[in-house]
């Protein structure tokens, strides 16, 4: 529960350097919905938030980005869908989530400070997960960002918001493909006879 306090505090304070108002106010609901360990509703007005988020931070292109506001929103709310889907319980540390607190209101003034402790957050979490899953997600950003610095040439362009997000879009399919597809089993074939008579 405490990364997850953590997740719904940065994506306040996030919200808030990054003049988002709507997101804000669905906060309250998916703390509510993650206390009733509503797994579906949680997820449900996270798409919601997601949204709402897209309308009102608008992009005109992603080469022309305001870092700090971006990095206010997306990491918080990798955060937030993350502890918000854990079911397993961690410890309960008040020294840590005081910490986190107390940067974080000090990044409201110095907004470098906030996208720190917020990735703090985000190495607090891969603390508590396989090394490999790390590995593999930080590698996958990692890719990504290079795929999107190596199209810029063809990508910055003015009104091509709409090519970006096919990009980036595509490109994440295709490293989560490679790195998460898993293996499915062959399913022998059953005769309808046998069915029929086991039924």
């Amino acid at each position: 529960m405490m990364l997850f306090l953590i997740a719904l505090i940065a994506a306040l304070v996030g919200g808030l350097i990054a003049g988002l108002k709507i997101p804000l106010f669905l906060l309250p609901m998916l703390g509510i919905s993650k206390i009733k360990n509503k797994n579906d509703i949680f997820l449900i007005l996270f798409v919601i938030y997601a949204l709402t988020i897209g309308y009102e931070f608008e992009v005109a292109s992603i080469y022309g980005l305001d870092l700090i506001k971006t990095f206010s929103i997306l990491i918080p709310s990798l955060l937030l869908l993350d502890a918000g889907l854990r079911s397993r319980e961690e410890e309960f540390n008040w020294m840590q989530f005081a910490a986190f607190v107390v940067f974080f209101i000090i990044g409201w003034f110095l907004r470098p400070i906030f996208v720190i402790a917020a990735f703090g957050a985000f190495i607090l979490y891969f603390s508590n997960s396989t090394r490999r899953g790390a590995f593999i997600t930080i590698f996958s950003i990692f890719l990504l960002i290079v795929g999107v610095i190596i199209g810029e040439s063809t990508l910055n362009m003015e009104g091509g918001t709409a090519t970006q997000v096919v990009f980036i879009s595509a490109l994440s399919t295709l490293i989560a493909l490679v790195f998460f597809w898993k293996r499915v089993e062959r399913i022998e074939f059953v005769p309808l006879e046998w069915l029929r008579y086991k039924l």
